[in-house]
């Protein structure tokens, strides 16, 4: 997982985070996934899921403990946002976004529940997002960062094209605490229209 700018009510920059004027796909699908904007129905998953401690202290913005109330105002916030939720088989199972961080340049940013990890999921998913936001604007670099003990989300990143960049320090709300950043980039060329 990624620094994932998402699923909490505690501060209002969550949502914002993700928002920006470009326009992405509402849906998209994978052989064995479909991504979609979460629905308030996806609430009690959601809680679930991003309130295991091991999945929340790998992302930025998770808090933990992580309420049923958080997920709520988190979907209703991220209404717009591109920002999908991960769909396999019947339910929701983790979550991409990009980031609009200025002038062509997008960030990264995941999870995935506890008992899919290791399944090549988050690799289908987020190549899926990578792949419509060259149909949907001219991002020219995809940015993305995981904590150092995370070495699985690095992987994830070098699967799907991205360099080693660095290090920088972050926060995680899970954890309260400072954490070490491993940094990559992915340059993008937009796909011809």
């Amino acid at each position: 997982m990624t620094a994932i700018h998402a699923p909490h009510a505690r501060t209002e920059t969550a949502a914002k985070a993700v928002v920006s004027a470009v326009k992405f796909p509402a849906t998209l699908a994978t052989q064995r996934l479909r991504l979609r904007p979460f629905i308030i129905e996806d609430a009690p998953r959601l809680a679930m899921f991003v309130g295991d401690y091991d999945v929340a202290k790998m992302t930025a913005t998770i808090p933990h403990p992580y309420s049923e109330a958080d997920a709520r105002h988190f979907i209703t916030a991220s209404l717009g946002a591109p920002l999908y939720a991960i769909v396999h088989a019947n339910g929701v199972i983790g979550a991409v976004s990009l980031q609009n961080n200025g002038p062509q340049n997008f960030e990264i940013g995941y999870w995935l529940a506890k008992p899919f990890w290791g399944r090549g999921i988050m690799t289908e998913a987020a190549r899926s997002v990578i792949i419509a936001s060259r149909h949907s604007c001219s991002t020219l670099r995809i940015t993305a960062a995981h904590c150092d003990d995370n070495p699985a989300s690095g992987r994830v990143l070098v699967k799907l094209g991205f360099e080693p960049t660095g290090e920088k320090t972050g926060h995680s709300l899970a954890r309260g605490a400072a954490v070490r950043l491993l940094t990559y980039s992915l340059p993008i060329s937009p796909t011809p229209h």
